[in-house]
């Protein structure tokens, strides 16, 4: 009886581990009172095990094992995750195939090599414990795909893979392996194993694909901001132009002003033409006249918001390298930079600081600024659940990509930095 308690509540342990994974339930997110309930029902499970198997047998516990294991932990997981009937319904089924898959494999080891009760008992705690990892890691955002893209008919569809495994099982004589039936049981096993295997890897090439057309769909926007910003900049350098030719037609004006005495008027008047002109003119920061007006346009808006923006760039006049793109990857760096920078209140932390270089084809972008608060990272990249946000920093990852470079999102003691190595040599 030790042996089978003991084995029957490594089984359901692990069953609910998978299902609390899949189904993503969270208990530092639920609400006070689900937590309670989420606990409550895991421990009342647990216990309708140990009273069940000592009061009706390990023969009778089995064949009733629908009632006090997998209708428990429907209502459980229906009542906590949020997620309708259908959806807890199909990681139930599937929960029942993966759980099982610990036990299986040891009466195979067992049928093969005989092994003691504690060797049994290590083989399959061993196999849960790598099952659990490849669920977490390979599994569990298939899953998550499928849970919040297919909707409740689909899934009802896709219940039939975990279902006829069930029925299969139940209809060979139970859960449970015998002589009889050991190589049946497991070509079932190994069948239910390839045709999940498959569908898991449908819905994760779907959401490749999905995620490759978001990406795209991101980048022609942020290439289209970035054209339109180019222009807006080339404008202003054309204004510019503009001033230096019709200078002539200012110092004629000012020599007629002295010409008659009136010193007033020309003072006023070079200290509009002069505003005018600081307004439109990009302070000079480097050869490279992209970069100089991209920086001069964040570098207003910075002393706007009483912002210091430090820069240093070594750059060439000519980078072999689309105006659009570089101007996506400094403005995606230097708006959100901007966007941490202008939540600090304290003075001394409310500076950025911009590097560019060149060395040999490589050109290096490094941006630095302080933020405050809880930075989230996923996958390498700063996320935000905000709609409409993270978009900047996916796109300067999809640019370097594209150039055969690398960027680094690193956060640390406050300080966030976005390192930016793209290639300009020509393909």
């Amino acid at each position: 009886m030790p042996f089978t308690l003991i084995l029957s509540l490594l089984v359901i342990i692990n069953a609910l581990v998978i299902m609390t994974i899949l189904l993503d339930v969270r208990p530092t997110q639920l609400s006070a009172k689900r937590r309670i309930c989420f606990f409550v029902g895991l421990f009342a499970i647990l216990l309708i095990q140990i009273f069940a198997l000592f009061l009706i047998g390990p023969k009778t516990y089995a064949k009733l094992y629908l009632f006090f294991a997998q209708l428990p932990a429907l209502i459980l997981f229906w009542a906590v995750s949020k997620q309708g009937f259908i959806k807890p319904v199909f990681v139930v089924l599937t929960t029942i195939f993966l759980s099982s898959l610990g036990t299986t494999i040891s009466k195979i080891l067992n049928h093969i090599l005989y092994l003691p009760p504690a060797m049994k008992l290590i083989t399959i705690l061993t196999i849960d414990v790598i099952l659990l990892f490849f669920i977490w890691r390979y599994m569990k955002p298939s899953f998550d795909y499928l849970l919040n893209v297919f909707g409740t008919r689909d899934i009802l569809g896709f219940c039939a893979v975990p279902l006829l495994y069930n029925f299969m099982i139940l209809a060979t004589g139970g859960y449970g392996i015998s002589e009889q039936n050991m190589t049946f049981k497991t070509l079932i096993c190994l069948s239910t194993l390839a045709a999940f295997f498959l569908l898991m890897n449908v819905f994760r090439r779907a959401k490749e694909m999905e995620e490759l057309q978001s990406e795209k769909n991101m980048m022609t926007v942020q290439l289209f901001t970035a054209k339109q910003k180019m222009e807006e900049l080339y404008h202003t350098a054309e204004q510019a132009a503009i001033y230096r030719h019709d200078i002539r037609h200012h110092l004629s004006l000012i020599g007629n002003l002295a010409e008659n005495g009136e010193l007033d008027k020309i003072k006023a008047y070079l200290f509009h033409t002069e505003q005018e002109i600081k307004a439109i003119t990009p302070v000079h920061f480097c050869e490279n006249e992209t970069v100089n007006m991209i920086v001069s346009y964040f570098s207003e808006k910075a002393k706007k918001e009483n912002i210091t923006l430090s820069v240093k760039a070594v750059l060439p006049k000519n980078l072999n390298f689309s105006d659009t793109e570089l101007c996506s990857v400094l403005s995606n760096g230097l708006e959100n930079a901007l966007c941490a920078v202008s939540e600090i209140t304290d003075t001394s932390l409310r500076k950025i600081f911009l590097n560019c270089s060149m060395e040999r084809n490589l050109l290096l972008i490094e941006i630095e600024n302080a933020y405050i608060g809880e930075l989230r990272m996923q996958n390498g990249i700063p996320f935000s659940k905000e709609e409409g946000h993270g978009y900047g920093c996916r796109s300067v990852l999809s640019i370097a990509q594209k150039r055969k470079g690398f960027c680094t999102f690193k956060a640390d003691d406050g300080i966030f930095t976005l390192r930016v190595v793209l290639s300009t040599k020509k393909e």
